[in-house]
C-alpha cells in the first residue's frame, strides 16, 4: 500500500480533491495526516490506469440536447421536479407579497398626507385655564382659593 498526497490521489483516482477528502471522512479511503498535509493510502487495485478523467459524479445533472437531465436516476428526477414547483410556488408567494407592500406604502403615503396637512379652520373655542391643584384643595377645604 502506498501513502500519497491528496491532490496526487485524486489525479490517480481520477476524482476532485473534495471528492477524495469526504471518501476518507466516510472512512471509504485510508488515510492520515502528517503535519499539515492528509496523505491517502492508495493500493494498485483502487488506482486508475491511464489518463486522470475530469472530476465529475455520475449524479452530476448535465443539461441534455431536449432540455431533460442526463445521468439522475428518478429518484433524483422527481426531487428535482418537486425542488421547480416549490420554487415555482415561492415565486409567486413573493410577488403576492411584493404587490401587497406596494399597496400598503400607498395606504401609508395617504395616511401620512392627512395627517401632516394643516386642520380645517375650525371655531376657537376658549378653553378655560386649568387650576392648579392646590388652588382646588383650598377652595374646598374654605380656603381663599379662586
Amino acid at each position: 500500500m502506498d501513502y500519497v498526497p491528496l491532490p496526487e490521489a485524486a489525479r490517480r483516482l481520477g476524482i476532485s480533491s473534495m471528492a477524495v477528502r469526504k471518501r476518507c471522512q466516510r472512512g471509504t479511503l485510508p488515510a492520515q495526516k502528517r503535519g499539515a498535509m492528509w496523505y491517502v493510502a492508495l493500493d494498485e487495485t483502487r488506482q486508475r490506469d491511464g489518463p486522470a478523467r475530469p472530476a465529475t459524479d455520475e449524479t452530476t445533472a448535465r443539461p441534455s440536447q431536449d432540455g431533460g437531465q442526463v445521468g439522475l436516476d428518478s429518484g433524483a428526477r422527481e426531487a428535482l421536479m418537486l425542488a421547480r414547483e416549490q420554487l415555482t410556488v415561492k415565486d409567486r408567494h413573493i410577488e403576492a407579497m411584493q404587490r401587497q407592500v406596494s399597496e400598503l406604502h400607498t395606504l401609508l403615503a395617504q395616511a401620512q398626507a392627512r395627517v401632516l396637512s394643516p386642520p380645517l379652520a375650525a371655531p376657537a373655542a376658549e378653553t378655560p385655564t386649568p387650576r392648579h391643584w392646590w388652588r382646588r384643595l383650598w377652595s374646598h377645604a374654605g380656603g381663599t382659593g379662586e
